[in-house]
């Protein structure tokens, strides 16, 4: 082998070594973070998910720049909830949000804090049109199962996206107080 490359029974020992702290780190998270992370990969899923279908709806549609937008949008949250997984990932409990993670995360949270009104918009309006549905079949057994899934889906991209609003304002906070009261090596030495 060439000295540049590292040994595979070296690269499996780091290996084994990250697996054991990221898992021994989960287990002393407290569960309102473990949640957080949960939500966080729903949200992503969710948020692929209706971006996915905006971006198909570009293609097919006669208004390709509102699906456009939709797309976009559900992008940017998703992004956000990536931000908070690796904040909660790679940050917790006392490395500090510096830099290029600090810059993306005040443009992020401004960002999704104005889609806040886009998810609502998406809401209402699928609210609207199931209540309609529902007064014209009069039960909620004969309402088509795609207007009800919508529903449900944007209902949850709203709940998700407030508490991951709500949750890194939050965490950050956390992570900037653990920072400051944290002790380093020559600290202790004293």
């Amino acid at each position: 082998m060439s000295c540049w490359m590292p040994r595979p029974q070296s690269m499996i020992s780091n290996l084994k070594n990250y697996k054991s702290e990221s898992r021994n780190k989960l287990q002393r998270m407290p569960l309102r973070w473990k949640l957080f992370r949960l939500i966080c990969i729903l949200q992503i899923l969710l948020t692929l998910s209706e971006s996915g279908i905006s971006t198909i709806w570009i293609f097919i549609s006669t208004n390709p720049a509102y699906y456009f937008f939709n797309a976009v949008a559900f992008i940017i949250m998703l992004l956000l909830a990536n931000l908070g997984l690796n904040i909660i990932n790679k940050n917790y409990p006392d490395d500090p949000i510096v830099d290029a993670q600090k810059s993306r995360f005040n443009w992020l949270f401004l960002l999704n804090f104005l889609l806040l009104s886009f998810a609502s918009g998406h809401l209402i309006a699928q609210y609207h049109a199931v209540y309609r549905l529902y007064l014209f079949t009069g039960s909620l057994r004969n309402l088509p199962y795609s207007d009800l899934l919508a529903f449900l889906m944007y209902l949850f991209i709203f709940i998700f996206h407030i508490i991951i609003l709500y949750g890194l304002f939050f965490l950050r906070i956390l992570i900037y107080n653990n920072y400051l009261q944290r002790e380093f090596e020559f600290e202790k030495q004293q």
